[in-house]
């Protein structure tokens, strides 16, 4: 039973970085919440947008949080995250491509190009 449930996980972990790196567009939501035991976590929800216009939302992946809960250990937790995905991100605070992770200022806020 729990060599079935491990792959039936793997699988859904695989169908997920597929749709991730099929997804036209995505945004995500984090929620950060501490559990019984004291212990800070990061659930970070996607929700993706095809070519085709058809959208999917997942449960993306939880992350502890090792310290502190503030801002910048949230997007340092979520960046770290999205740089073992391999994921790339057309995204720019300065409206061109380019990694939005280098040269990061707590204060920036990202947006699509275009916005």
């Amino acid at each position: 039973m729990a060599r079935r449930v491990s792959a039936m996980s793997g699988n859904l972990a695989d169908q997920l970085d597929l749709d991730l790196a099929k997804c036209g567009w995505f945004s995500i939501q984090c929620d950060e919440s501490v559990d019984s035991r004291s212990t800070a976590q990061l659930l970070v929800f996607i929700r993706m947008v095809f070519d085709d216009f058809s959208t999917k939302e997942e449960l993306l992946t939880l992350l502890p949080l090792k310290t502190t809960t503030r801002g910048v250990d949230i997007y340092n937790a979520v960046k770290e995250f999205f740089m073992q995905k391999k994921v790339v991100l057309p995204l720019s605070h300065h409206g061109n491509v380019e990694n939005v992770f280098e040269g990061h200022k707590e204060q920036d806020v990202l947006v699509p190009d275009g916005v």
